[in-house]
């Protein structure tokens, strides 16, 4: 069975405005991000239940998954049979700001 997902949009922006910071850091660290970024959907696809499980106030089962050159995590809610990616969200930021966006996730 072919899994799909979609993207929020908050989270396209931030994995878009993650890649622009670190290719500014250093050429081509942007497409290292990309690309990991990639590998991690692909695995999250393969496998949805494999990231760890985050507890918030949500009807959709909430997934975590790590990348590990970067200090990121891409959060992900499993609707239905599809994947929602919900935040690409660096370590330092504030945890869980995002838990507001899986409402958007059914739509």
């Amino acid at each position: 069975m072919t899994r799909h997902y979609r993207i929020l949009e908050d989270a396209e922006n931030e994995l878009f405005n993650a890649a622009k910071y670190h290719e500014e850091q250093r050429a081509g660290l942007g497409h290292a991000f990309f690309d990991e970024y990639d590998v991690i959907i692909e695995h999250a696809l393969a496998f949805p239940t494999a990231g760890k499980s985050v507890t918030i106030e949500s009807s959709f089962a909430v997934r975590c998954f790590q990348m590990r050159r970067f200090r990121y995590a891409v959060f992900v809610a499993l609707v239905d049979d599809s994947l929602v990616v919900l935040s690409v969200s660096h370590h330092k930021r504030e945890p869980a700001y995002w838990a507001g966006r899986t409402g958007k996730a059914s739509r």
